[in-house]
């Protein structure tokens, strides 16, 4: 005798919306908010609570990652590959940090998901970073003068090292930096949070960033300082500032890019 269903029972299978295909569901603004001058600070007082939540794994994660880069410089090209990989690593952190937020813990696996199905988005992420070098760079030495560069970049430390439109030269490098570092500083969690391509990803941290210009660049002053008095104490004050340097970007990526209002799955 077969078994007789109640056609108005509910559904016993799970049921999942396929139209959400994003590993964080939260509501993304498009291009990013503009935020207050004042949450600069609030970023790095974010980044802080972050660490403190789990110092001793910061500090772990923070000398993994500086011996990892020890020993990959001793392999040949070792600048072109911590370019194109370093938005890799950043992803990982990124996925580690929303794992702290929503269980207050992450595992090694999250520090290293950059390595995963979202690789090859991220590094072309560090692909780009790394051809606007290679083009900030020869801006650089045209400026300069070929002799006076390659002079420079071996640290010949001779007087006539230094051409009279050195400065000149370095301050037009760095406005041609800003629009990719813009462009690309916080590509890394909107690609392995929210699926974004690295197309997407890009053009929204631009606009993000830019729209936050002033917030962003003194964000970036304030940091600097705390890292050198940091160094004051015998270079123990590394231990805390350099983890908390390497997380600030999320606190600043989720005030500017994440809805919170519009969160369509409530975080555990």
């Amino acid at each position: 005798m077969s078994e007789t269903r109640n056609p108005y029972s509910p559904p016993v299978a799970p049921v999942a919306d396929s139209s959400t295909p994003l590993r964080n569901a939260e509501g993304l603004v498009e291009n990013g908010r503009l935020v207050p001058i004042g949450h600069c600070t609030s970023w790095i007082g974010e980044a802080f609570g972050l660490f403190f939540q789990r110092p001793w794994k910061w500090i772990g994660t923070t000398l993994l990652l500086g011996v990892g880069a020890v020993i990959s410089s001793l392999i040949p090209f070792s600048t072109l590959l911590t370019s194109i990989f370093f938005p890799v690593l950043i992803g990982g952190v990124a996925c580690a940090l929303e794992s702290q937020r929503r269980t207050r813990s992450f595992t090694l696996n999250d520090i290293f998901a950059g390595f995963g199905p979202n690789l090859g988005s991220l590094a072309t992420v560090g692909c780009v970073t790394l051809l606007s070098t290679a083009v900030m760079f020869a801006v650089f030495y045209v400026m300069v003068g070929t002799d006076a560069a390659l002079a420079i970049a071996f640290n010949t430390n001779r007087p006539e090292a230094t051409p009279p439109n050195f400065w000149r030269a370095l301050l037009v490098s760095l406005v041609l930096s800003l629009p990719i570092t813009a462009a690309t500083f916080l590509a890394a969690p909107l690609i392995m949070l929210h699926g974004a391509t690295p197309l997407r990803a890009m053009q929204m941290s631009f606009f993000g960033c830019l729209k936050n210009i002033v917030p962003w660049i003194l964000f970036g002053v304030l940091m600097f300082l705390i890292i050198i008095v940091s160094a004051l104490p015998l270079l123990l004050g590394f231990f805390i500032t350099l983890p908390v340097a390497l997380m600030a970007f999320y606190p600043m990526y989720r005030d500017i890019f994440v809805d919170e209002a519009r969160t369509v799955i409530a975080a555990s």
